[in-house]
C-alpha cells in the first residue's frame, strides 16, 4: 500500500505482527525471499521508465511537494527534487555542491 516503504521493512513488520518467536519453523520462507517476491509484485504498480524527455510526471508516485522544478530546453530536461528540510539546510550552507546525473 505504501510505495515509499521498502519491501524488506514491510515484510519485517508483517512478520513481527503475525508470527511469534516460538512459532518460527523451517518451513517459513526467509525474509529476504519474501522481500524479493514483494518487490516483484510491486513492479506492476510502478510507472514505466521514460523513453523520451517529454514524459508526464506522475506525482502520485512521489512525496507531496518533492518536485520543485521542471526546466526544459530543446534537447534537455532538468527536474529539481528537494524536501523542505533540504531547502532549510541549503539556506544555511556557505558552499553548495550540485550533482548532475546523466
Amino acid at each position: 500500500m505504501n510505495v515509499f516503504t521498502s519491501a524488506a521493512d514491510a515484510v519485517d513488520s508483517i512478520i513481527a505482527g503475525n508470527v511469534q518467536p516460538t512459532d518460527v519453523c523451517s518451513a517459513l520462507p526467509k525474509t529476504a525471499s519474501l522481500a524479493r517476491a514483494a518487490n516483484r509484485f510491486r513492479t506492476k504498480t510502478r510507472p514505466n521508465h521514460p523513453q523520451t524527455l517529454d514524459f508526464e510526471i506522475q506525482l502520485d508516485h512521489m512525496p507531496q511537494d518533492f518536485l520543485r522544478g521542471d526546466v526544459s530546453s530543446t534537447n534537455s530536461r532538468h527536474l529539481i527534487f528537494v524536501t523542505d528540510r533540504q531547502l532549510q539546510l541549503l539556506s544555511n550552507a556557505k558552499t553548495w555542491l550540485v550533482a548532475c546525473l546523466l
